[in-house]
């Protein structure tokens, strides 16, 4: 079977984000197995790519959303730069923020506003620079000697190399730090206890040819390091820090907080219970999605209709959903407490089953929200991306049930396991699907 393409339709659910943003303007979109923006092309719109790999030579005057196994900047893209890849490679200009998700994000060039990035190693090379923030989650972050970020950096991972120039605090954990940079705020660093800290290096699939920089263990302040705040670390061992190093503000050391309860800590990424949580959360899942596909299978089909014919008002009214049924709920409850008062002091017993009847009703409604939010809009947009990837691999399979609900299932389970980045793979299935169940009003 192709991995490379396996690899690029799993992370396709990112153009779901893409699909579902309502548009003020027009857009370009293109795709293949390579498309280029020749030296000179100048695209006047937002532009959208999906595609084996993705090279930027001329200039985008709007927005740049791509998903790819490789992405290259070499020229300039005006707007914002949300990107899904193996590799997403900056040599040009990013006037706005960079999204970015990949193995290995490396920054030559300049980004005019954030960046914010998830994927298995972060690099800002010399001359690399951000213009504000840098948020990122990783297993290393190498940000290099001659490299410049204007705003903070926050950040977690397991690695961490700190050479280059930030404008403003900074706010990291990690099991290994190295500071040898210009850093003009305030650093704060909590040292992972856990050996290696972060997702290790196998969680990220598919990771061959990528770098890891070599950190030692601990926090190190070198010779060269400038902090003009303070340094606050968390740690149970001292820092080994260079008396060489300036530290403007002071130094702090505090002790790790040991939790009081006794109650079982969040499995850590790529543990076994972590992976057997993700098993659990898949196959009950699946199971729902089968017993709907078995049970209702035109109801489950017109909804995965609407969202494909309809996805800007099936996200549309999936936020009114998702906004009014609970405060809905709610003011039913209130009126239902109300009138049961009344009933009772005006006709004793029969006021009380009032109450009680109105309760269990509100009751029902509630649950049947939330089966709707943790499972049936899940299943909805699983189905439909799953039929998206298999048209692409598998096409014979692409209008069955359950080859595609399974694919689906799998692809959402996975790209909501990661950090940050799974809060908008879960917002981003669960408001559209919420929507798409208008389809059985018909």
């Amino acid at each position: 079977m192709n991995v490379k393409r396996i690899a690029i339709a799993l992370v396709s659910l990112l153009l779901l984000s893409v699909l579902l943003t309502p548009a003020a303007y027009a857009f370009d979109f293109r795709s293949g197995g390579k498309v280029i923006i020749g030296e000179g092309e100048v695209i006047e719109d937002d532009l959208y790519i999906a595609a084996d790999e993705v090279v930027i030579d001329g200039i985008v005057k709007g927005d740049l959303l791509a998903t790819a196994e490789k992405i290259v900047v070499n020229g300039s893209v005006e707007g914002d730069l949300f990107g899904m890849a193996r590799e997403i490679i900056i040599n040009g200009s990013v006037g706005g923020d960079v999204w970015g998700m990949g193995q290995k994000i490396l920054v030559r060039g300049d980004v005019g506003d954030d960046l914010r990035a998830a994927g298995m190693v972060i690099t800002l090379e010399k001359g690399g620079s951000v213009g504000d923030a840098l948020l990122a989650g990783c297993y290393a972050l190498d940000l290099r000697s001659g490299s410049n970020i204007g705003g903070e950096v926050r950040w977690g991972s397991g690695l961490a190399l700190l050479a280059g120039e930030i404008g403003k605090d900074v706010v990291g954990e990690a099991s290994n730090v190295e500071i040898s940079g210009h850093i003009r705020g305030n650093v704060k660093v909590k040292l992972s206890e856990e050996e290696g800290g972060g997702p290790p290096p196998e969680f990220f699939p598919f990771a061959g040819g990528v770098s890891i920089p070599s950190v030692p263990e601990g926090l190190h302040i070198t010779d060269e390091a400038r902090i003009e705040g303070s340094l606050t670390y968390v740690s149970a061992e001292e820092a080994d820090i260079s008396p060489a190093a300036q530290i403007a503000g002071g130094i702090s050391r505090k002790e790790p907080e040991r939790p009081k309860a006794k109650k079982p800590a969040k499995p850590a990424i790529g543990s076994p219970r972590w992976f057997l949580g993700r098993l659990q959360y898949f196959v009950s899942l699946l199971v729902v999605g089968f017993l709907l596909a078995w049970v209702a299978p035109r109801q489950i089909e017109r909804m995965e209709e609407r969202l494909k014919t309809k996805p800007l008002p099936s996200f549309g009214w999936g936020i009114v959903i998702a906004i009014s049924v609970p405060v809905a709920g709610l003011i039913f409850a209130a009126l239902v407490i109300f009138i049961g008062i009344a009933v009772s002091i005006a006709l004793g017993k029969l006021g009380v089953a009032t109450l009680a009847c109105g309760l269990i009703l509100d009751g029902a409604l509630f649950t049947l929200f939330f089966v709707s939010v943790a499972y049936v809009s899940k299943v909805i947009v699983s189905l439909w991306a799953g039929r998206t990837i298999l048209a692409k691999i598998w096409p014979s399979q692409a209008q069955a049930f359950f080859g595609p609900i399974a694919a689906g299932t799998f692809a959402f389970v996975v790209l909501n396991s990661i950090p940050y980045f799974g809060i908008l793979v879960w917002l981003l299935t669960v408001i559209p699907g919420l929507g798409a169940m208008l389809a059985l009003r018909k």
